[in-house]
């Protein structure tokens, strides 16, 4: 049942070219955008670049807090054993 299920589902293919104003090419490890639109296209993806950037680095000094509070907890439930409290 399951075999026939599977063989009823339509099939998805990805289109063989894109239309020229998105048209890409493929170099290496990147891709070279060609079209109308490609300045704008190419600072839209270098501001989002560095917008992640920002946030990774955000995340990374939340993340260091995060440690050094969970840290000082320890440290406290630890005395507070030692103590008898």
């Amino acid at each position: 049942m399951g075999v026939r299920l599977l063989a009823e589902l339509p099939v998805f293919r990805a289109p063989q070219s894109l239309p020229p104003p998105f048209e890409f090419k493929r170099r290496r490890s990147t891709f070279l955008l060609k079209g109308p639109h490609r300045d704008d296209i190419v600072k839209l993806m270098r501001t989002e670049s560095e917008a992640l950037k920002e946030e990774r680095k955000m995340l990374y000094e939340a993340e260091k807090e995060l440690t050094v509070v969970h840290d000082e907890l320890l440290n406290t439930r630890a005395m507070e054993r030692v103590l008898g409290f």
